[in-house]
């Protein structure tokens, strides 16, 4: 598979949707933890469009069971939490959870982060806009920017590996994909946080058009801790890529398409 080693920039706009207090029920204490929550449209400039995301704020009196709790709840595909830093470096701290586990990285996640912590706050912004985001997977270099208006944000995400897999598991997806037109490339795990299947594909128009056995999907990749599966088409000038995760609220068997 072809891979950026180095890692990846993302860019994003915002759409900002409202801004809330909730007050949260911890099951186990009898008590109301209050928290600001914030959701977010990322990669897009208005709201209703691109990758929602939960932000909840003030977080570090929740433990990590709370916070999958209420990511469970909010059932958006992320949620992040803010706590205090604990290394020295860093200038703001995020957890990340979808509605079924911890993230150590997710791209949108940590982009909408650092696009939420400068407006409210959480850090100064800086005039070089460079800043150091902790998360699971480390700290994480964030380039945070004003350009005609807007705030945009450019990170570089964490190194990609691949990770060695048994070849039944591989054979299994490549069949799943049965139809469709796939490249030399074997089906392979790779890892930049979480955990992805990358299938390449051998046309754009397969990708586009892919209509995949889900259900062997969803089997195959909860089976080897990944996230979903991924089929690029890649061209020295283009590349398409169509992913499959787990749907938060749906069955182990049951996949929704992200992009």
């Amino acid at each position: 598979m072809r891979s950026q080693r180095a890692g990846r920039r993302l860019h994003c706009r915002i759409g900002l949707r409202r801004n809330y207090r909730c007050s949260l029920l911890r099951r186990d204490v009898p008590a109301i933890s209050k928290h600001r929550y914030l959701p977010l449209d990322v990669f897009a400039g208005q709201a209703g469009s691109g990758n929602p995301l939960g932000v909840i704020f003030n977080a570090a009196t929740l433990s990590s069971k709370q916070m999958q709790q209420i990511a469970t709840w909010l059932n958006l595909s992320e949620t992040i939490f803010f706590l205090p830093v604990s290394v020295p470096d860093a200038d703001d701290h995020i957890r990340i959870f979808t509605p079924r586990a911890a993230l150590p990285f997710a791209g949108h996640p940590s982009v909408g982060a650092a696009w939420a912590a400068v407006p409210h706050g959480l850090i100064a912004h800086t005039p070089s806009g460079q800043l150091r985001q902790q998360c699971t997977a480390g700290v994480l270099p964030v380039e945070v920017f004003d350009r005609h208006g807007a705030l945009l944000v450019r990170l570089r995400a964490p190194r990609a590996r691949a990770i060695d897999t048994d070849d039944s598991c591989a054979e299994a997806l490549r069949v799943a994909c049965a139809g469709l037109r796939v490249s030399a490339q074997p089906a392979a795990l790779w890892n930049n946080g979480p955990n992805w299947w990358l299938l390449e594909l051998a046309e754009i128009r397969a990708v586009r058009q892919a209509a995949p056995d889900l259900v062997a999907i969803a089997r195959q990749t909860q089976a080897s801790a990944a996230c979903g599966l991924a089929w690029p088409f890649t061209h020295p000038c283009t590349m398409v890529t169509q992913t499959w995760s787990c749907a938060p609220s749906a069955p182990a068997t049951a996949f929704r398409k992200t992009r």
